[in-house]
């Protein structure tokens, strides 16, 4: 898709985060007019999610090849590719920061859900998006990881964790999604319900000119509705990335929806 004209101002020149209520990171990057996302339709299985709750997450080479056989097959495309963009709770962290580095040296960057994992001795899972910017602003290709994690569990899967007994980190309450400005391309990410959320919708309006939705969703006929009341209350391009259990994902931009077709 093609970038809004909102988003035509000076490409910065240096990475940093700027002041702390607009909360935006800045990654330096060249201006494209065209920008291309591979949208993946990756499976993880609700027995690959109970597994990680019980204790035993699924690290197995048939995971592991799957996974790495899809992206390889992105690779390929003849289009050159400048965003890859998996579903909430799709990849072990570890095997998401590897990706991320080695897409990178390719100048692709790489949002992705992490499966779910605790952080420094906390109890409380953790359901973050990873996202990969790539950058050549040392004099040769590196990328700036950052995560975010939800802010809004559902109540199906705040349930679900219940019955595991365990408990998801919510941040403070009020606290808003960051903003990425990659370039002169600004964009915004929420995971599957931070979506039904008002206060994240309105909070992204005149600001980005795309929203990435990652998404483990079955509920897809309430979506449809929230993606496309969203494409034009922000006025931005809406990308949806589902479970290839659920197999929906969409790119709506502002005034109009078309609907992709995983094979």
């Amino acid at each position: 898709f093609h970038r809004s004209p909102a988003s035509r101002r000076a490409t910065s020149r240096g990475c940093r985060l700027s002041k702390e209520e607009d909360n935006i990171y800045t990654i330096p990057y060249y201006s494209k007019k065209r920008i291309n996302v591979a949208l993946t339709s990756f499976e993880t299985s609700s027995e690959t999610y109970n597994m990680v709750l019980q204790g035993t997450p699924d690290r197995g080479l048939k995971r592991y090849e799957k996974l790495n056989s899809l992206i390889n097959r992105v690779l390929k495309s003849k289009e050159t590719i400048d965003y890859i963009i998996f579903p909430e709770c799709s990849i072990p962290r570890k095997w998401a920061i590897d990706i991320a580095n080695k897409l990178a040296l390719q100048g692709i960057s790489f949002l992705a859900g992490l499966e779910y994992y605790r952080k420094n001795g906390d109890k409380r899972y953790r359901n973050d998006s990873l996202i990969s910017l790539t950058t050549r602003w040392p004099g040769y290709p590196i990328n700036l990881m950052l995560t975010q994690p939800k802010l809004n569990p559902s109540y199906d899967e705040t349930k679900r964790l219940r019955e595991f007994s365990k408990e998801l980190y919510i941040p403070n309450v009020g606290a808003n999604p960051s903003i990425y400005r990659h370039g002169d391309f600004f964009f915004g990410v929420l995971i599957c319900s931070d979506l039904t959320n008002p206060r994240s919708r309105v909070y992204f309006q005149g600001k980005v000119d795309t929203l990435f939705v990652l998404e483990w969703n079955s509920d897809v006929n309430t979506f449809g509705y929230l993606v496309e009341g969203a494409a034009h209350d922000i006025h931005a391009f809406i990308v949806q990335v589902n479970n290839r259990l659920l197999p929906t994902f969409e790119w709506l931009p502002p005034t109009c929806a078309y609907r992709l077709l995983a094979e």
